[in-house]
């Protein structure tokens, strides 16, 4: 127990050492209540990972918005025709 009480204590007292050369490269505030902001985020549309039986949908408000500075991302059960079929 006291090692585990020295680790975290240790570690406690580091972590901002370690952290004084990290450099933010990229960020959002979701500031804005609405879709996320599209320059900084996009959508996969179609079947697109892993033979998995679900499709993504593009740009609709109820999977994707910001809500009070949160990011909200839902998935929905639903039928949803492909486009093109």
């Amino acid at each position: 127990m006291k090692t585990f009480l020295r680790c975290w204590l240790f570690l406690l007292i580091a972590s901002p050492a370690f952290a004084s050369g990290w450099k933010l490269v990229w960020s959002d505030e979701f500031d804005k209540p609405g879709p996320p902001d599209p320059a900084k985020w996009n959508y996969e549309a179609g079947f697109v990972r892993n033979h998995e039986a679900q499709y993504y949908t593009r740009d609709r408000r109820e999977n994707a918005r910001v809500e009070n500075g949160l990011l909200i991302i839902e998935a929905r059960k639903g039928a949803v025709q492909e486009p093109g079929v």
